[in-house]
């Protein structure tokens, strides 16, 4: 069975090509779920997705957005999310 790594030294070793985060409350303090008012529990994009189209939906994508530009700026990363990230810099 192939291992993934970040540095492949094994034959059948495979590299791992990218890590993907869910920024709001993962590695950032979270803002999207407050916006909406809804729980850890729920998936943000399906919440938004199950809205009605006609207004509803779209005011959920507006505040998302505004949260994500502010984002960009003004972001506060979790305490912990640099040292979880170092990990990038170690020969595995």
């Amino acid at each position: 069975m192939a291992r993934l790594i970040l540095n492949p030294k094994k034959p059948g070793d495979r590299a791992i090509k990218g890590v993907i985060f869910d920024m709001d409350g993962t590695l950032c303090k979270p803002q999207m779920r407050d916006a909406l008012g809804i729980d850890k529990s729920i998936d943000i994009l399906d919440y938004v997705h199950s809205l009605p189209d006609n207004g509803p939906q779209q005011e959920a994508q507006l505040k998302l957005q505004a949260i994500e530009r502010n984002a960009m700026v003004n972001m506060e990363a979790q305490p912990g999310m640099y040292t979880c990230l170092s990990w990038q810099h170690l020969d595995c």
